[in-house]
């Protein structure tokens, strides 16, 4: 089934993602830095109208005491 959107970008940060296969992508995390990173994909329909999704996340590296 053909859902008529593109995926136009897909960045955490400044950094694009790799996209694998359909809509799954491939990033590397333990390159980010410890704190709050944002997970962006800007989709288009056919029409050429586009909408920005964005979640936040954060990197916790320390372990338990």
């Amino acid at each position: 089934m053909n859902s008529g959107l593109t995926i136009v970008s897909s960045k955490i940060g400044d950094t694009d993602l790799t996209p694998i296969s359909g809509s799954t992508y491939e990033f590397d995390a333990s390159n980010l830095s410890e704190g709050s990173h944002t997970v962006t994909f800007v989709t288009s329909d056919e029409s050429g109208n586009e909408v920005t999704s964005t979640q936040s996340f954060n990197i916790d590296r320390t372990g338990p005491s």
